[in-house]
């Protein structure tokens, strides 16, 4: 059998100050936040709510803040920054966002694929490219290799 490699660093520490790129799929990548109409989403009321709890993250975590972030149909993209003495790690950030979209989620339901995708940002022209990457994702979207239409 199989074991399951994690994506993380082996010697990173997570809750250390820096910006890092997030990747979060829909469960079994189906379209549940929305679909891309002339590369703009027109949001499923499951988007709504993903959004809305993007944005009170900050909120929850005081030396979290938010930069650039796109939803798309399956997946979202964001770059967070962790500032200052952080006492949670990314990984316990992002599983309770996931935990409380999908307990706020009516009718519950499996919205998440396990796990998620980050990466540590580690200078300016990457953080640059990163940011344009999220701006233009949903015009890219008909070539997305997360759209399976």
């Amino acid at each position: 059998m199989k074991t399951r490699q994690s994506p993380r660093l082996k010697h990173y520490n997570y809750a250390q100050a820096g910006a890092y790129f997030i990747t979060l799929v829909a469960h079994q990548r189906k379209p549940l936040l929305g679909e891309i109409l002339a590369g703009e989403l027109i949001p499923a009321p499951l988007a709504e709510l993903a959004f809305q709890h993007w944005h009170q993250l900050p909120r929850r975590h005081s030396t979290l803040s938010l930069d650039e972030m796109v939803m798309m149909p399956n997946h979202l993209h964001g770059i967070l920054w962790l500032s200052g003495d952080n006492s949670h790690q990314l990984m316990k950030i992002i599983n309770n966002y996931k935990a409380g979209v999908t307990r706020e989620f009516r009718p519950p339901a499996t919205i998440w694929q396990r796990g998620f995708y980050d990466r540590v940002i580690l200078d300016e022209t990457e953080l640059n490219t990163i940011r344009h990457y999220i701006k233009d994702n949903p015009l890219r979207w008909h070539g997305d290799r997360l759209n399976y239409r």
